[in-house]
């Protein structure tokens, strides 16, 4: 693992329907191939959280780290990665990746796809100070460039409060 990507973070967890929102120390791990590794910086929770806090989104897919509207700084990518680089800021939504492979997508439909990855949902998402994103080399690209979103008096105002 780098010496640049923290063994753990703080986050948002659900451990089950209904549970309360708690902050704990989880995990963090280098990215694999297809993935990048974000420093969070902004992370939106919206009613389909509240869904997956109420269960009606399943209960197997708990524990879970909530949220599904993520920008951050890329601090690390997976094997191979051209595209992306550290120190780019991206951000991922709802659609957090497609097989490329099943009949939804063979007819550009992604967010249909029947192996469907939903951040904040079948894997943790961007409640935490670190984040995994899929990308992919096709057409509908669950990550956005982000650019310069912010400014530095944004920034050095959200550092200060810290």
């Amino acid at each position: 693992m780098s010496s640049d990507i923290p063994s753990s973070c703080r986050a948002v967890v659900l451990d089950k329907v209904g549970a309360p929102w708690t902050i704990k120390e989880v995990p963090v791990s280098k990215p694999e191939s297809g993935e990048v590794l974000i420093k969070v910086l902004a992370c939106g929770v919206c009613h389909s959280d509240s869904f997956l806090h109420q269960g009606h989104l399943g209960d197997k897919v708990f524990p879970r780290v909530p949220g599904h509207e993520v920008i951050g700084t890329v601090i690390a990518v997976g094997d191979g990665e051209k595209k992306w680089k550290v120190g780019d800021c991206v951000g991922g939504g709802w659609h957090g990746g497609h097989d490329g492979l099943c009949k939804a997508c063979n007819r550009g439909l992604f967010q249909m796809c029947e192996n469907e990855v939903i951040n904040g949902v079948s894997r943790d998402g961007g409640c935490e100070f670190m984040c995994f994103l899929s990308f992919f080399g096709s057409p509908g690209s669950p990550i956005c460039n982000m650019g310069k979103v912010y400014d530095d008096e944004m920034m050095s105002n959200k550092r200060s409060r810290r």
